[in-house]
């Protein structure tokens, strides 16, 4: 499909012969080392946009960390970037920085090493209290605490359990002015949900997955949420429980899977891979090993409105793709254990269609998928580190950056943060199908399922 390479003009036997190595490697994971970061080649007949470097943010050694925050922090229109430092799941260093690179504020003290991110943090982004300016709501020691976006400082704060600090959601919960509610959770086992002035509201104890995903699933403008295999209503009563599923909830994605108007719930249980309906009944199951992320995606136009249903499968990275009643489409072994998939759908003109980005791959760059599996654009980034395990070390977010309609392709890990753009004259003003504020934004998290 595309050579790791740089952008040659070859004969057409050697572009031949060039995209066929590639795509044995790609299939295959034959060992050998990572490509030079200009290296790109992707079949003109394939591509999709022209991926052009337009931002790069270099991290100074004393901030510099794998996890980042987006959102508008200093009030004036424009993304900028949180920057957080940890140990062992506790927060140590906060650094705001715009996307110029300037300094807007730091809180905590430096560590050594900030270490591999295999977990979500409880920090995001969030406009809290809906007056028009974005907050850090974060747990720091042993308080859940609400800091000011422009300068850092605490607004306020309240005391949490000690294991309350594993990740935060937000998720309306009550209609009104401000109707969002703070999910709080620990690792496995216990959530608590505070309103924005950090009332305790409820706690519930059970298996809760990684990561909970909000949906107003009955159109009363609240949104329910599926934590572990229970969905709650918004007053914390359990409307179902999903049954006799053995391991623990990785990632989730609630979307209309066959165009009926009523949502499905695909979910990476670390074992199987399901699609629920509504009710939370299983619709298909896949035997799969450990399935780890779950997306929801229109990658084919031509499938009558139906979505695709996206799993990866560790330890190898395997990458399935069926259709809505659990068909194969097709799938990509060996990726490398880390890989992470999400659905893109304002990278093109290209109406009614979404693209699947591909990231932290073994010896690969991020790359963009279109419906039959096939490389349609390359993100390469000067990444650091050992042909085994450097290309591994980074994370991909999509979102409208530069304000130009469509989705960037950024990517970043403890180094800096590199921006890409398409760079093709667009034929009509897109409208990005995703809600302002962005939730792939403000629910951030490493258990790619919703975002």
């Amino acid at each position: 499909m595309y050579q790791l390479g740089r952008l040659l003009l070859f004969p057409a036997a050697h572009l031949l012969l060039a995209a066929f190595f590639f795509l044995v490697s790609f299939s295959s994971q034959i060992k050998a080392d990572p490509p030079a970061p200009e290296d790109v080649l992707v079949n003109a007949e394939q591509a999709i946009g022209t991926p052009t470097l337009v931002r790069s943010i270099p991290f100074d050694t004393s901030f510099g960390s794998e996890l980042i925050r987006f959102g508008d922090l200093n009030h004036d229109g424009v993304c900028d970037l949180l920057v957080v430092r940890h140990k062992k799941q506790r927060i140590k260093l906060i650094t705001a920085i715009t996307l110029d690179g300037e300094i807007l504020w730091q809180r905590g003290a430096g560590n050594d090493h900030t270490g591999i991110i295999f977990s979500d943090l409880a920090v995001q982004i969030f406009d809290i209290n809906q007056d028009g300016k974005n907050e850090i709501i974060v747990v720091v020691g042993s308080s859940l605490r609400i800091l000011a976006g422009d300068t850092g400082e605490t607004l306020q704060k309240v005391k949490v359990p000690k294991d309350a600090r594993d990740s935060i959601a937000f998720a309306k919960l009550r209609r009104g002015k401000n109707p969002y509610a703070i999910i709080l959770k620990n690792r496995y086992s216990k959530f608590w949900v505070y309103s924005p002035r950090l009332r305790l509201k409820y706690e519930r104890s059970l298996r809760t997955g990684h990561y909970p995903v909000e949906f107003d699933l009955n159109g009363d403008g609240r949104d329910e949420f599926l934590m572990g295999y229970v969905l709650f209503r918004p007053n914390g009563q359990p409307l179902w429980k999903a049954g006799r599923i053995k391991r623990h909830n990785d990632a989730a994605d609630i979307e209309d899977v066959d165009g009926d108007g009523i949502p499905e719930i695909a979910i990476a249980s670390s074992g199987d891979s399901y699609l629920l309906d509504k009710d939370g009944k299983t619709l298909w199951k896949q035997p799969h090993r450990h399935s780890q992320h779950a997306v929801i995606a229109g990658l084919r136009p031509d499938s009558g409105g139906n979505k695709q249903v996206v799993f990866v499968e560790r330890p190898k990275g395997n990458l399935y793709t069926y259709d809505k009643d659990g068909a194969l489409l097709w799938n990509i072994p060996k990726l490398g254990k880390t890989t992470m998939i999400s659905a893109v759908s304002g990278w093109s003109d290209a109406e009614q269609q979404d693209f699947l980005i591909a990231f932290r791959m073994a010896n690969h760059n991020p790359a963009l998928l279109n419906g039959d599996g096939e490389v349609v654009a390359e993100f390469p980034f000067p990444w650091a580190g050992s042909p085994e395990s450097g290309m591994s070390k980074h994370f991909v977010h999509h979102f409208d950056i530069l304000g130009d309609h469509r989705e960037e392709i950024i990517i970043h890990n403890q180094n800096g943060v590199w921006v890409y753009e398409n760079s093709d004259p667009p034929t009509h003003t897109m409208v990005i199908q995703e809600a302002a504020p962005n939730r792939r934004m403000y629910n951030a998290t490493f258990y790619i399922g919703s975002q």
